[in-house]
């Protein structure tokens, strides 16, 4: 799972008012657009009719030196011996012709380019339909949801100490629960669920000799275990802050009678020294203690994670997209 840093909860705010500003701009250009077909298409529309307007005044034109030039080839007597000379009518009429053609031939220009305008302008509307209908529907819902992440960070990070460069993968968390409608508020009694756990906080020594205390913050459906270094937190916080040696976020879904490890992480700075396998020993207690069928969640994105839960006895399935494992506890009434 991939590391964040808790600190940059500053980020959350400038997406959402980067995003804000892309609606908006992205509106415009659409209105922007919108204006530009319709002034095109006027334009198109307005020089067909001049077009036509003037291929019947031109008509006219052709039709008069056609008149005149027959006078005067029949202007001359019967009995003359020179036909007449009609050269200025001849080249009058051929030189209304020569308009008539270019105005004919323009005319034409301006319907095939008024039919690819339309057709171009079909399938950008319908794009711009699309682009609308998430710019009004898709882009506040994930606006309510970055401004809801943030306020969630804000709070956790409010319960912990400064300048500990936390990091891991809790935005995900948070999105998801968010997405679920489970997500924590620190005014909610976080002693309630609907099945009761009882952990207490374990104090242990790590492979590395650190002094560390675990502790579980149960609420609702949600159980949430921190690892805290105890040099740095003497005694857990109330509240559930990010767990500065490690942490798991569990989600308990009763319909199913199964657990999901939504992660489970530990710092750099803290691997290599037994601190997973300790939270994922206290996870399998509280599965034990709910008295779930299956605790189960997202495949690691490396064989060697992979492996460490495989030793532990756990299954891929879903072509390898899922990791869990099964039990047979016996079953704790709700």
């Amino acid at each position: 799972m991939d590391s964040v840093n808790v600190r940059s909860i500053h980020a959350l705010h400038d997406l959402r008012s980067d995003l804000a500003r892309f609606s908006g701009d992205a509106q415009d250009a659409i209105n922007i657009i919108a204006q530009d077909i319709l002034r095109t298409r006027d334009w198109l529309a307005e020089r067909q009719v001049q077009c036509q307007a003037e291929c019947r005044r031109r008509e006219g034109l052709a039709q008069q030196a056609a008149r005149a030039l027959e006078r005067c080839q029949t202007s001359g007597r019967s009995d003359s011996r020179s036909a007449p000379n009609c050269t200025r009518q001849q080249e009058a009429l051929r030189q209304t012709l020569s308009d008539l053609r270019a105005t004919q031939t323009e005319l034409q220009q301006v319907r095939q380019w008024m039919e690819r305008v339309d057709a171009a302008a079909q399938k950008a509307v319908q794009q711009m339909k699309k682009l609308e209908a998430v710019l009004h529907q898709e882009v506040p819902k994930g606006m309510a949801v970055l401004e809801r992440a943030e306020g969630i960070l804000a709070g956790y990070t409010a319960t912990t100490l400064p300048n500990l460069g936390i990091e891991g993968s809790f935005a995900v968390t948070v999105l998801s629960a968010l997405a679920s409608e489970q997500a924590i508020s620190l005014d909610q009694d976080i002693s309630v669920q609907s099945r009761s756990v009882i952990l207490p906080d374990l104090p242990f020594q790590d492979a590395k000799g650190q002094q560390l205390v675990m502790r579980l913050y149960p609420s609702n459906n949600q159980y949430f275990l921190r690892v805290f270094k105890q040099e740095l937190h003497p005694t857990p916080p109330e509240r559930p802050a990010i767990g500065d040696a490690g942490y798991a976020n569990l989600s308990f879904e009763p319909e199913q009678n199964r657990i999901h490890l939504q992660d489970i992480l530990v710092p750099d700075t803290y691997r290599e020294a037994g601190i997973g396998s300790y939270l994922l020993e206290q996870t399998e207690e509280i599965c034990r203690q709910v008295g779930v069928e299956e605790i189960y969640g997202d495949a690691p994105d490396n064989a060697t994670t992979i492996a460490w839960y495989q030793r532990r006895g756990y299954e891929l399935r879903n072509d390898g997209r899922e990791i869990y494992k099964e039990f047979a506890f016996e079953a704790v009434g709700g």
